[in-house]
């Protein structure tokens, strides 16, 4: 198959590809209620608590804390499904959005092949199924590339103030996403980006290409501008409390999320854009690596985690479809073969992260549900993601980021609660080792060899994750 827009055959709808695509978005609501808390969308809960009670204002990125909000005062409820019901709807919206997105681009086929790919990425369901803002701050980063998209690579002859209708709607998108998790700026400022790229690399379609990137430079200018104060006073923010940089840590989580065999396809695809210079395919291809490469350099001054290019795992998807597309293009088996390994080595990653990982999640609820219902009338409760284990101890507390109803462990206060278990008093330690193993070598070993000398190991929550150790213990020291 040609590289061309305008030379992709359409061989009607692949039906198998589209029943996949629809049970991939129901998949995003099954178990969704069913997994404990984890201390971010503690920290959600309490900061939506906090806003709408009037005791701190609203996050500086408030789109996503707003939506939650209005859907719990609908709904009624602070349960974990109330929590995770808006993120789960935008992450299966996602999957068809996509398939929108790219189709008169790339052709029915592979626009399936895309949305597929990007929903049998276990990650894309992790962040659906979680009381966190990725998966609607990526939603909406589809639409804008979409819109972005149409603005500047017609498939047919159209008028420029067509083109800048969709550039204002791109534009519209890609500040609401940034306005529900500002990480959606990286995979902006890339897509906005790759046009002046592609000009000065000569991948010049025809038509109003150039007239839309002119107006696209000059709406960039006064945006990075307007914008810039907001943006800044959050990397100040996120610096001081991710001082920690690691560029090692970015490329072994994104590696890790992205998986070896989507990460392998989308490289063949980067290669076939490099090499056919087609224009959106280039256009994708720059977006992506453009987001992964400004994101690695945020690494060297802070902790950057791979959350933060999520945004930009649709484009990722798009190229892997057109690696496939590539392969096919030489012979149609193989094409066939490598979509039906990924398809399936991703649906396996999702039946373990269903059966066997506990939602990729610490078992904090059935820890801290485990010590209140053994507790005594005077013993103290001493535990990590305090926040999460004020949810299930106190549910109605307003107080998750300064909990009541236990007593945080952190290095800072673990010598005073050895103090307190001196004096007699029964206190329950909530561990989890993969935090403990983060803290000082002699903070850690003060703590780990009191709970052996002095305490009892109560219970163990464990989760069977391949390459952490997410096992919650429980310790009483009497």
């Amino acid at each position: 198959m040609s590289s061309s827009t305008a030379e992709r055959s359409e061989h009607g709808v692949p039906v198998g590809l589209a029943a996949l695509l629809v049970a991939l978005v129901a998949v995003r609501f099954f178990r969704l209620g069913e997994w404990g808390l984890w201390i971010d969308e503690a920290f959600t809960l309490h900061d939506i608590r906090a806003a709408v009670g009037g005791r701190e204002p609203w996050p500086a990125n408030p789109l996503g804390y707003r939506s939650v909000g209005a859907w719990l005062d609908l709904c009624g409820s602070r349960s974990e499904l109330a929590l995770r019901a808006v993120p789960a709807c935008f992450g299966a919206a996602a999957l068809p959005l996509l398939y929108w997105a790219v189709r008169p681009f790339l052709g029915v086929r592979a626009a399936l092949v895309a949305a597929v790919l990007l929903g049998a990425n276990t990650w894309t369901l992790y962040w659906a199924q979680n009381a966190r803002f990725y998966s609607i701050a990526q939603a909406l980063a589809i639409v804008a590339a979409g819109c972005l998209a149409r603005a500047l690579f017609p498939v047919r002859e159209a008028s420029l103030a067509r083109g800048l209708i969709w550039l204002a709607c791109a534009l519209a998108s890609f500040g609401t996403a940034a306005l529900v998790h500002p990480s959606a700026l990286l995979y902006a400022a890339a897509a906005c980006g790759a046009p002046f790229v592609l000009w000065l690399a000569r991948v010049r379609p025809e038509g109003s290409f150039r007239r839309i990137t002119a107006a696209l430079l000059v709406t960039a200018v006064v945006g990075a501008a307007a914008s810039l104060p907001w943006a800044l006073g959050l990397w100040r923010k996120y610096t001081e409390s991710k001082s920690d940089a690691s560029p090692l840590h970015f490329v072994l989580t994104t590696g890790y999320h992205v998986t070896p065999w989507l990460a392998a396809a989308a490289l063949l695809g980067a290669l076939r854009a490099r090499r056919e210079r087609a224009p959106f395919d280039a256009w994708v291809a720059v977006a992506a690596l453009g987001t992964l490469v400004v994101a690695l350099g945020l690494s060297l001054a802070a902790r950057v985690s791979a959350q933060y290019v999520f945004v930009a795992l649709p484009a990722i998807a798009v190229l892997a479809a057109l690696g496939l597309e590539d392969l096919a293009r030489r012979k149609r088996a193989w094409g066939t073969l490598a979509l039906a390994v990924l398809v399936c080595a991703s649906l396996a990653d999702q039946a373990h992260y269903f059966f066997a990982r506990n939602g990729d999640r610490e078992r904090w609820r059935d820890a801290y549900q485990y010590v209140w219902n053994s507790r005594g009338p005077n013993d103290l409760i001493v535990g990590m993601a305090a926040p999460v284990g004020e949810y299930y101890l106190a549910p109605n507390s307003t107080s998750f980021r300064q909990p009541l109803a236990l007593e945080p462990l952190t290095t800072y206060n673990a010598p005073i609660t050895l103090q307190w278990a001196r004096r007699g008093r029964r206190i329950w330690y909530v561990v989890l080792d993969e935090w403990l193993a983060e803290w000082p070598h002699d903070d850690r070993a003060r703590l780990e060899t009191f709970l052996e000398e002095s305490g009892h190991l109560i219970a163990e929550f464990p989760v069977r994750h391949p390459i952490r150790d997410l096992t919650v213990r429980v310790w009483l020291v009497e």
